[in-house]
């Protein structure tokens, strides 16, 4: 092998190993970006249901805690839209983090979000609202309504073995016969 050839080897190793070293930064500042962009999401959706959780009732009747009440639109006009509000975001989260970039956001979804949407779904109120506006069909959550409440259904039962909506339509039932309404 003559001296030109050596240097020619030589060089073109070099180079291989300066394009390796340059991969393994970018591949490295990538990631340290995606995972920037996922702590700013979680900040952000964190922020938009802190402003609306502050606005969730709270009164000594009307608390989204009391499993005894079920908002309405009609019985309830100012509360009942401040729980949609809540929905409304949740389906944001969902959207953004199960359908947007499932892959790159997957852990925010089984660290966080799903137990998060499980806590709300524990109460009452809050559940009976989105049942509310599924059954009058006041949203389509731009046309993911079906495969959004699967997903939730799917997390209820994961903790609790029932169905979200398990028992509201006898609740309205007895309701409506004026019989005072019972929930299991």
């Amino acid at each position: 092998m003559n001296p030109l050839e050596v240097v020619r080897n030589i060089a073109t190793a070099v180079a291989a190993l300066i394009a390796l070293a340059a991969f393994v930064l970018s591949w490295r500042a990538l990631s340290t970006t995606a995972n920037v962009a996922r702590a700013q999401l979680y900040l952000e959706l964190r922020k938009r249901f802190a402003e609306i959780n502050d606005q969730l009732p709270r009164k000594i009747e009307k608390d989204y805690h009391t499993p005894q009440w079920h908002p309405t639109l009609k019985e309830d006009p100012i509360d009942f839209p401040k729980i949609e509000k809540y929905w409304y975001h949740a389906f944001d989260e969902w959207f953004t983090i199960k359908m947007l970039h499932p892959r790159g956001f997957h852990k925010l979804w089984t660290l966080f979000f799903e137990r998060a949407v499980f806590e709300g779904l524990k109460n009452v109120p809050i559940r009976y609202v989105l049942y509310r506006m599924v059954e009058d069909n006041r949203t389509s959550f731009s046309g993911r309504r079906k495969e959004f409440v699967q997903d939730l259904t799917a997390v209820y039962k994961k903790y609790v073995k029932k169905g979200i909506f398990d028992g509201f339509k006898e609740y309205d039932a007895q309701k409506a016969v004026g019989s005072t309404p019972t929930m299991r």
